[in-house]
């Protein structure tokens, strides 16, 4: 996950830094991260590996899906269910491709809009 801080988004460049989510024991770890540097957005990668922290995450977030998203945790009903909540409310998803893309929008037909996701291909 990579965090950017407030003070940072008001100017020029974005600081921040990059953390697994297995570095916070739990949620209140986490909140305190949160709160401690003031964060201000966080890009996730991975639905699933990071989808227990932003469950209920107060801090706008951003999602970049796998391919394990999409291909392997979307098989398993408990992880859907988890992805579900942390894509509903993201504010951007991320794909690499335009099958990705698709995929995930088949997926989650009730649940999200074209205008939601995005593409951006790793090449370029």
């Amino acid at each position: 996950m990579f965090f950017a801080f407030r003070k940072q988004l008001r100017g020029r460049r974005i600081f921040g830094f990059i953390k697994d989510p297995i570095d916070f024991q739990n949620l209140d770890d986490f909140y305190s991260f949160l709160d401690l540097y003031q964060v201000a957005a966080i890009l996730a990668v991975h639905a699933y590996h990071c989808g227990r922290l932003l469950q209920d995450c107060p801090v706008p977030y951003a999602v970049v899906f796998g391919g394990t998203d999409l291909n392997v945790n979307s098989r398993n009903a408990d992880h859907l269910m988890m992805m579900t909540d942390v894509v509903i409310n993201a504010s951007v998803l991320v794909a690499f491709t335009e099958s990705m893309a698709k995929h995930a929008l088949t997926l989650w037909a009730d649940d999200i809009s074209e205008e939601k996701m995005q593409i951006i291909s790793p090449g370029g």
